[in-house]
């Protein structure tokens, strides 16, 4: 079995990216802010990219509007039985003035930020999103790659 194909388990979503962006905040810690969320001494600092898209397939999903928010982390995240055993989550968006029906927090190693934005400013244009469960209750992701085709 390639890396690429899913598990009996899993479920493949393939999603067109209809269009992306980049989020950076950037401001001064309130002083109730514990030292150790603080970004050198005294910032708050985050960085998300959302990609909005629109599911190609699975059938059963096809046609949906899907929003997708990455967020970087760095080496201190550690994987495995004792900690983290997924790539986020997929869910149903339950809120009817939506303009998703579909939505999913996903994390990114930071040192992979900078490609990832290049290369969907260039060629990407597809994101593959392997899950387990049902995104009516909450599927956990546990793969994703972007790709220039189908």
């Amino acid at each position: 079995m390639s890396e690429c194909e899913p598990k009996d388990s899993e479920e493949q979503y393939l999603i067109e990216i209809v269009e992306w962006d980049f989020g950076l905040h950037l401001s001064i810690s309130p002083a109730a802010q514990s030292q150790e969320h603080r970004f050198q001494g005294g910032l708050l600092y985050s960085r998300s990219l959302t990609i909005l898209g629109t599911v190609v397939s699975p059938e059963n999903q096809s046609g949906k509007a899907i929003r997708l928010t990455f967020v970087p982390f760095g080496s201190d995240v550690q994987f495995g039985p004792d900690s983290l055993q997924e790539l986020g989550q997929l869910r149903e968006v339950i809120d009817q003035a939506s303009a998703f029906q579909l939505t999913s927090t996903l994390i990114l190693p930071e040192d992979a930020l900078p490609l990832t934005v290049n290369a969907l400013a260039s060629v990407w244009k597809f994101l593959h999103l392997w899950t387990e469960g049902q995104p009516s209750t909450r599927a956990a992701v546990t793969g994703y790659s972007f790709s220039r085709g189908r």
